[in-house]
């Protein structure tokens, strides 16, 4: 069991606390800023660290975390460089870390082999977009025998059934990404799937990753479910650079915890 992604749902939800969860694509704009930004979220009210691998063809994400993925890539950023982040910011906070990246990423070395070095760098759970949860038991397995967690996907397509498939698996954090693929519909929609998801989960916390870009929006779609995770907002933040970033993105995350707490 991860005990630091475990007791978060379960403390968030005794509390009826909404958990903010922040993203950060490792190696933008290099890879020891990344430990530094991961640090500033830490301390300013993120529950929740997700690190994204850079991927050359990142089909799950959006344009801003897209070029954020080049920038790291010019970086050359490796997958072992990715692995020294995580255990970085594990030595110095006790926040969840999710890692997200593609199945293929997992193989170089081979995956059990890879998994050891995650569990060793204090990674709490993993997240695969190109898994589908149908495809998903064994590399859960896996992850349940090395103490860390698989973090599935909901979009408003997926079947009733799926979140008590999730909560019969015991995964405690699911992420609702309100992807429809090339389909256009409406806010309101969107937002009252995401009502109905959350309101089926009972061990699984659901938390909303659609377009979360300030305080009111954070509001918004955690008033649905029971949190949000934010990266493309993060992401771009550091894409403007500029002078005292960390402080930037401190000043953005705290804003977004007060949302949460009001």
């Amino acid at each position: 069991m991860s005990s630091r992604l475990d007791s978060l749902a379960h403390d968030a939800r005794a509390r009826g606390a909404k958990i903010l969860g922040c993203a950060v694509v490792a190696g933008d704009p290099h890879i020891e800023a990344t430990v530094e930004h991961l640090g500033a979220l830490a301390t300013h009210g993120v529950d929740l660290l997700e690190v994204i691998v850079p991927f050359s063809d990142p089909a799950y994400h959006g344009p801003v975390i897209q070029r954020a993925c080049s920038r790291a890539r010019r970086e050359d950023v490796s997958f072992e460089d990715v692995i020294g982040v995580c255990a970085a910011t594990r030595a110095q906070h006790e926040r969840p870390v999710v890692l997200t990246t593609y199945f293929n990423m997992l193989l170089s070395s081979g995956l059990a082999a890879t998994l050891d070095e995650l569990a060793l760098a204090g990674v709490d759970g993993l997240a695969l977009p190109d898994v589908p949860w149908t495809e998903s038991r064994n590399i859960r397995e896996q992850l349940d025998r090395r103490g860390m967690r698989f973090v599935p996907a909901l979009a408003p397509t997926s079947p009733a059934d799926r979140i008590a498939e999730i909560e019969a698996a015991g995964c405690p954090i699911t992420v609702w990404t309100g992807h429809l693929g090339a389909e256009l519909v409406g806010e309101g929609e969107l937002m009252a799937s995401l009502a109905k998801a959350s309101s089926r989960a009972t061990e699984t916390c659901v938390i909303g990753s659609m377009q979360v870009s300030d305080e009111a929006s954070a509001r918004a779609v955690a008033s649905r479910c029971g949190g949000v995770l934010v990266g493309s907002a993060i992401a771009w933040i550091i894409e403007g650079r500029g002078q005292d970033l960390d402080a930037r993105l401190g000043a953005f995350s705290s804003g977004l915890r007060a949302a949460l707490d009001a």
